[in-house]
């Protein structure tokens, strides 16, 4: 008598087929999770981008030692605001500080802000008896907007 020892070819096919099925099925489920994880990645990166530029202006616009602002608008590639404020509380020294778009880039004064800028527009007006600045912001395809009163 033969002995029935082993696996059958059968078997060891049924075997292979399904652990390819169970491989395939897992190879898809992780490559669609690390797409989705690249846009979102994508997306966070322009958010914390944004939120660096927002803290610099809101820093610059509301400190309470601001001196005077100039919005340059002249050429729509490179916006400028030019902020000057006081150095101390005496209010006699000043320096100016520079926001400016330059190519993709959004710098203050040297520092790169945020790179992947589309657009960078800031526009100036009165509103209610105050200064207000209006930012447009166009990152990697978001868009924000902001509105900043002016505190002197």
């Amino acid at each position: 008598m033969k002995s029935e020892k082993g696996i059958a070819m059968m078997s060891l096919v049924v075997y292979v087929a399904s652990f390819l099925v169970i491989t395939l099925l897992v190879g898809t489920i992780t490559s669609f999770f690390y797409s989705n994880v690249k846009i979102l990645d994508a997306n966070t990166g322009s958010a914390a981008d944004y939120n660096k530029i927002n803290l610099y202006m809101v820093g610059s616009l509301k400190s309470g030692n601001l001196r005077s602002f100039v919005l340059d608008n002249s050429n729509h590639d490179e916006n400028k605001l030019l902020v000057t404020m006081y150095t101390d509380e005496s209010h006699i020294g000043y320096r100016s500080h520079q926001f400016q778009k330059k190519g993709n880039t959004i710098y203050y004064d040297h520092t790169a802000l945020c790179n992947n800028v589309e657009t960078f527009e800031l526009t100036k007006s009165n509103k209610n008896g105050k200064d207000v600045v209006d930012m447009h912001v166009v990152i990697g395809g978001n868009s924000y907007t902001n509105t900043y009163v002016v505190k002197y």
